[in-house]
């Protein structure tokens, strides 16, 4: 069984996940199957659950 996802946002990106509690905005690092790392402009990697990521609002700041 093989499973093709298209993901919204590619390595390189620069994307704002607009969340009126935490808004999180950086550049993707790397994709996995289940997380999306992104580096913030501090330096700080945080990994984001696609679950989570695919309910939110994205915003890509500029594609790669």
């Amino acid at each position: 069984f093989l499973l093709f996802i298209h993901h919204p946002i590619q390595i390189g990106d620069f994307i704002k996940i607009i969340d009126k509690e935490i808004p999180i905005e950086g550049e993707v690092t790397d994709l996995t199957f289940f997380y999306v790392y992104i580096k913030l402009s501090t330096g700080e990697v945080v990994t984001i659950p696609n679950s989570l990521l695919f309910q939110k609002a994205v915003s890509v700041i500029e594609k790669s």
